[in-house]
């Protein structure tokens, strides 16, 4: 499984790359769109963060994306399926998103736990989701201050 961290620019600014307004499943909370005064400092931003990691290059006049990054962006853009995944413990604070994008073969998992960090990896299979799904909802009773929700 191949992992990558972005901070919300850098994905915005992959988004952006790719021409995509936005990923399917994601509500405007999970990844805020910028005020028109500010999109382009933040697009900047994720550019530069994106060139620092070598996950973007330069060639000639204009950007290309690490290919591995670039696969992954190719399945959000058009995925024939989407699991999206939400649990959240108020007592302890925590909530957890997390997407999987299925085209073809390929199966993409984006995960976060707020608007400013997120994890994409490429799984091998459907039997590596249902892990990490098992893992998210876990087959126990649970308590009632955890909330959760699936939907595909």
């Amino acid at each position: 499984m191949e992992e990558i961290l972005l901070e919300g620019s850098e994905l915005l600014s992959l988004l952006d790359m790719k021409g995509m307004a936005k990923v399917i499943g994601l509500e405007p909370e999970q990844l805020p769109m910028p005020e028109p005064f500010e999109r382009q400092i933040i697009l900047d931003d994720g550019r530069s963060r994106l060139l620092e990691q070598q996950y973007l290059s330069v060639q000639e006049d204009h950007y290309e994306i690490d290919p591995r990054l670039d696969t992954m962006l190719s399945v959000m853009a058009d995925p024939r399926l989407v699991i999206r995944c939400w649990r959240a413990t108020p007592d302890r604070d925590e909530e957890v998103w997390c997407w999987y994008f299925v085209s073809g073969s390929e199966l993409i998992q984006l995960a976060t736990g707020g608007p400013e960090q997120f994890e994409m990896a490429r799984l091998d299979d459907i039997d590596a989701a249902l892990v990490q799904i098992s893992a998210i909802f876990p087959l126990a009773p649970m308590p009632g201050s955890m909330h959760y929700r699936a939907t595909v």
